[in-house]
């Protein structure tokens, strides 16, 4: 199954990556796609491979977040309320792509109506805080994400940002 997935821009510098992707509005994100098989089987797109599936009348990016969609009926997998606030809720899903559900704009817009800010510290962890939590729940969140992004498997970046940063680029 095709899926996206959010790496650093840095794979693409050196023109040598063996795929298609396109450009977050995050200066340091863009997205590729990979094809998931069984439960930890995970390639990269090729130029090739996406060459075949659109000749076969596959378009690679819209059937990619098509399947991601269906694959994120709950947005986060995890979450810490204060009382009946959630302070801020994880997506660790067991495909592995838990970052890319931060792609999901307008689910996300849903879920965070007044807001939100997403943390991207490890490949396989998004996080999604909403943008009115106090200012000491910020720092936890923001320290989770430093902790995270500092112990990961495959670290992306510390910080949050605004979910604006995680659309794609006009092209």
């Amino acid at each position: 199954m095709l899926f996206p997935i959010i790496v650093p821009r840095s794979y693409f510098t050196l023109g040598n990556w063996p795929g298609p992707h396109r450009l977050l509005r995050h200066p340091e994100l863009a997205v590729t796609w990979v094809e998931l098989s069984g439960a930890t089987s995970m390639t990269y797109l090729t130029f090739e491979r996406c060459r075949e599936l659109e000749a076969g009348g596959t378009p690679v990016h819209a059937q990619a977040m098509a399947n991601l969609r269906a694959a994120s009926e709950q947005l986060y997998t995890h979450s810490k309320m204060a009382g009946d606030q959630l302070v801020f809720g994880v997506c660790m899903h067991d495909d592995g792509l838990g970052t890319s559900r931060l792609l999901l704009a307008p689910e996300i817009a849903d879920e965070f109506p007044e807001g939100v800010l997403c943390g991207i510290p490890e490949r396989s962890c998004g996080i999604l805080a909403p943008a009115g939590i106090s200012g000491a729940q910020r720092r936890e969140v923001e320290d989770i994400v430093a902790e995270c992004c500092d112990g990961g498997t495959t670290p992306m970046l510390p910080g949050l940002h605004p979910a604006h940063l995680f659309e794609f680029c006009e092209e």
